[in-house]
């Protein structure tokens, strides 16, 4: 299993410089197969991958859409990908990637929170 941190203040306030590298760090031990962070402003976010599908060898986290609206860091796997894949290709989205983290937040992207209706799978985000 993955090890995935957060952090959000709500108030605004930025957050400390290394506070999520510190975070990540205490769960080292889950990512073997790297360690990542996304920092903005009052939101920080970090992952450490352990690698278990095809799939997640193309995978990168935290995972942002292009202009950074939405970031995901989810620990999971998604089971119905190629239903999934072909519904939002026929919605017209493209995919950078066949990673099911890419899958999940072209997803929320499409349908919200209702995303988790389209999706089957074991995951946390």
């Amino acid at each position: 299993m993955s090890g995935i941190a957060g952090i959000i203040h709500f108030d605004g306030k930025p957050v400390e410089p290394g506070l999520i590298e510190k975070m990540t760090g205490a769960m080292a031990h889950r990512g073997p197969d790297g360690i990542n962070h996304w920092v903005k402003g009052s939101v920080a976010l970090g992952q450490c991958m352990l690698r278990t599908t095809p799939e997640s060898l193309e995978e990168h986290q935290p995972l942002t859409n292009e202009d950074e609206s939405l970031v995901l860091v989810m620990d999971g796997r998604v089971d119905d990908w190629e239903e999934l894949r072909e519904e939002l290709l026929g919605r017209g989205v493209i995919l950078r990637n066949r990673a099911d983290a890419e899958l999940v937040l072209r997803a929320y992207e499409i349908w919200g929170r209702d995303c988790l209706a389209h999706i089957d799978g074991d995951y946390a985000w």
